[in-house]
């Protein structure tokens, strides 16, 4: 084989691997945090005052995982709420919960059966007599 079919190999491999690449760059899945990014980062100062309510309390929200359940202990009694489950690899797998804690108790359980293992944040909105929290764990769920 002499140079010049070396340079055009050179060549023709060369722009395969652009193509390659392009195609991997256009085809390639891209999760955002939040779709509404700029809507959501013009209200951070409410996000922040709700944050220093959570930080006033006496004790801090415990998530952890207990078996086949995410249990959500709350310093005080929640008399609503959500509770949002973010799966930073997977939008899709992202959901939402009401708060729905049983008589008097401070605790809620999640089943987590159907969650796949990894990492996952758990986002706690809560209002008590008016007053709204928040906490936000990171979580790494094995079955």
């Amino acid at each position: 084989m002499n140079w010049g079919l070396k340079i055009i190999f050179s060549y023709i491999a060369f722009i395969v691997f652009v193509i390659i690449l392009v195609y991997k760059s256009v085809t390639a899945k891209i999760d955002l945090v939040t779709d509404n990014y700029y809507e959501k980062e013009l209200r951070y100062q409410e996000q922040i005052d709700i944050m220093n309510n959570t930080g006033k309390l006496n004790k801090k929200t415990v998530v952890r995982q207990d078996n086949n359940f995410i249990e959500i202990i709350f310093p005080v009694k929640p008399q609503g709420g959500r509770i949002h489950l973010y799966r930073p690899s997977d939008a899709a797998k992202d959901f939402n919960l009401e708060i729905s804690t049983v008589d008097n108790s401070l605790t809620q359980y999640i089943d987590i059966t159907a969650l796949d293992n990894g990492y996952w944040k758990v986002k706690v909105n809560w209002i008590t007599d008016g007053t709204e929290y928040y906490t936000e764990e990171n979580l790494m769920i094995r079955k």
